[in-house]
């Protein structure tokens, strides 16, 4: 009995040597083997059952957007995922849009219309059947009215600062497939900027742009402030810059093409722009009538409204709510009545009156244009120093400027660096400042030298320099006669090289030390 009790013993003894051995040699098993393992079983799996698990991690993921080859379309989100966005459930379709519905080759004997815009076609931070485009379905549907004949369907295809030109590409290409009878494009405010880029994760950033893919971190942005304490659009927003300019005539010439597309097709098409606070014209869509009459657009266009106060937005986001959405609706269907597009009595929408502020193919308030960009001018810095870089200044940034963070012993701000490109807009000079005087600091970086920058002032004049070492620069440009009639100048630094660093890949030139007119 001693033997067989001994030998029951040694030979538990014996197997908690081995299990603690094998309990403490697992982690460096695991780190060592566990890799070979994966790669060996998933080197035998069929592609289809790689793409299958990619599908799985990517809806996982909660980050919404993913990426498409189309550089001028840049995004779409992430296909048939369900994820938060902004406080609310988000469900994507086949198309990487918002809709618990897949959009599929329309059926016979349907009229379909589809809304085009960006996070308010989209419906941001509220619920799907909210939106303006469906609230337009389900009015059809309700009423039970027609259209040449048909029932309605309505498809919404937009998303979240999506530009006019992401919004026009991505619809302009995929017209035989989408198929509308009627295309509805809405344009807000920050619909006139570089597309923002999306990360591995699928995250938006402002670091980088698909559009502007040759200037990196140089990308400019309507919210180019934000990161010094801006709040609202900063100067991008205005048309009083040459980037701006810029965005809007291609953003208005992408727009023609999309209606001369959709008219060769014999099709509708009919264009709003948004006021946000309604009541009066606002800078940007006063802006939108000139911008669209001087493209010479073959299609209508009038302003909506959601009024945008405490009963029609979101107590959350200031996008539209239920009633917000449902004001718009209204509005269109007015505009499509008055058009002769549908045979229907007018809808009243309350608190907005008459048709006067929001007539079809309104012209432009140029009385009004010049008192907004003297308002818009006035608040904009004569010099700026970096040193002291307040939310007033950082207003003037069109983008390109890239943020440090505070000294730690002192609290003072660190100089920004300029990337490849940079810009700011600055209020135009007195008659007795002629010259614009940049002082930077380029830094002792191998890779930078030779360095030639270039410093541009409204595209009027330009002035190159090659920096051979490093240290302080100053720039400097003389002032033509013929800036002399504008509101503000825009500033543009542009760099042949750059630097970067192993823990921050941000597209670095020199600091900005203070720039203004002398």
């Amino acid at each position: 009995m001693k033997k067989i009790v001994f030998s029951v013993v040694l030979v538990a003894l014996v197997l908690g040597v081995i299990t603690s051995l094998v309990l403490m040699a697992l982690p460096t098993l695991e780190a060592r083997y566990q890799p070979l393992i994966v790669q060996q079983l998933t080197a035998r799996l069929p592609e289809a059952e790689k793409k299958r698990i990619y599908d799985l991690i990517a809806r996982e993921t909660p980050a919404l957007w993913d990426t498409v080859p189309e550089p001028l379309v840049g995004r779409i989100a992430k296909p048939d995922i369900t994820a938060m966005q902004s406080y609310a459930e988000v469900k994507t379709n086949n198309a990487g849009m918002r809709s618990s519905k897949p959009y599929l080759p329309k059926q016979p004997g349907v009229y379909r219309i589809v809304c085009l815009g960006d996070s308010f076609a989209f419906g941001e931070a509220g619920k799907e059947e909210d939106r303006f485009c469906d609230q337009i379905g389900a009015w059809f549907h309700d009423n039970k009215v027609l259209m040449d004949g048909k029932p309605v369907e309505t498809l919404a295809v937009g998303l979240s600062s999506w530009t006019i030109m992401q919004e026009a590409a991505y619809m302009t290409s995929r017209l035989t497939d989408y198929d509308p009878d009627l295309l509805i494009v809405l344009t807000v405010g920050n619909d006139i900027t570089s597309d923002a880029g999306v990360t591995g994760a699928g995250l938006l950033t402002d670091s980088f742009s698909t559009s502007e893919r040759h200037w990196g971190s140089g990308n400019f942005n309507i919210m180019a402030g934000a990161g010094y304490g801006v709040e609202g659009y900063s100067a991008l927003y205005s048309d009083m810059s040459v980037q701006a300019q810029h965005y809007w005539h291609e953003g208005m010439m992408a727009l023609k093409r999309l209606a001369e597309v959709q008219q060769g097709r014999g099709k509708k098409v009919l264009f709003s722009v948004m006021n946000v606070p309604g009541g009066t014209l606002s800078y940007f869509d006063n802006m939108y009538r000139e911008q669209f009459a001087k493209a010479k657009i073959p299609a209508p266009f009038f302003t909506v409204t959601y009024l945008r106060d405490r009963d029609t937005a979101l107590p959350h986001d200031g996008h539209p709510n239920k009633k917000g959405h449902a004001m718009l609706r209204d509005q269109y269907l007015n505009t499509m009545i008055e058009l002769g597009w549908l045979n229907a009595r007018p809808i009243h929408v309350t608190g907005v009156s008459g048709r006067g502020l929001f007539a079809l193919n309104a012209k432009d308030n140029p009385e009004r244009k010049v008192r907004h960009q003297e308002g818009y001018a006035n608040d904009l810095p004569q010099a700026i120093g970096f040193d002291q870089f307040d939310a007033t200044e950082a207003r003037a940034v069109l983008g390109g400027v890239l943020r440090e963070e505070n000294d730690p012993v002192t609290g003072l701000a660190v100089y920004p660096w300029a990337s490849v490109r940079a810009g700011f807009l600055l209020r135009s000079p007195d008659a007795t400042q002629t010259q614009l005087k940049a002082v930077i600091d380029v830094p002792d970086r191998a890779e930078l030298f030779p360095l030639t920058i270039k410093l541009d002032l409204h595209g009027l004049a330009s002035e190159s320099v090659t920096v051979t070492t490093p240290g302080e620069q100053i720039l400097t440009v003389n002032v033509p006669e013929s800036a002399r009639g504008l509101y503000a100048l825009e500033v543009l630094f542009e760099s042949d090289h750059y630097f970067a660093m192993i823990d921050d890949h941000r597209m670095k030139v020199f600091r900005f030390i203070r720039i203004g007119w002398e």
